[in-house]
């Protein structure tokens, strides 16, 4: 195994709750196919919202008008429903205390 590997692997995961201390979660945005790259990419959004709140937060950072079409993905597999609550999502989903959120102009997964 590689240094790079054994550093990647995280032998004592947390737990999802404790990263969750401050009632916010970390969600790393990572673009898909021709849409336009976030300068910042982690942001640090409440985990009681709920994942349209995730998805207007996305959209006003791309400066995105409500009629141009975005699909966001959990890490590269699903689209989650508007009214899944984020600290629900994070709690299945995270890796190492962030979770990736794919987004696309055109459906990419699912």
């Amino acid at each position: 195994m590689t240094e790079e590997e054994k550093s990647s692997t995280n032998k004592n995961p947390k737990p999802g709750h404790e990263y969750m201390k401050d009632g916010k979660v970390v969600i790393f945005f990572k673009a898909t196919g021709n849409v336009p790259e976030l300068k910042q990419k982690k942001f640090k959004l409440k985990a009681i919202a709920n994942f349209q709140n995730v998805m207007d937060f996305l959209r006003a950072q791309l400066k995105y008008k409500p009629t141009d079409p975005l699909f966001l993905f959990i890490n590269s597999t699903f689209q989650p429903a508007p009214d899944e609550i984020v600290a629900d999502l994070f709690l299945c989903f995270h890796n190492n205390g962030k979770m990736v959120v794919n987004y696309s102009s055109t459906v990419a997964w699912g």
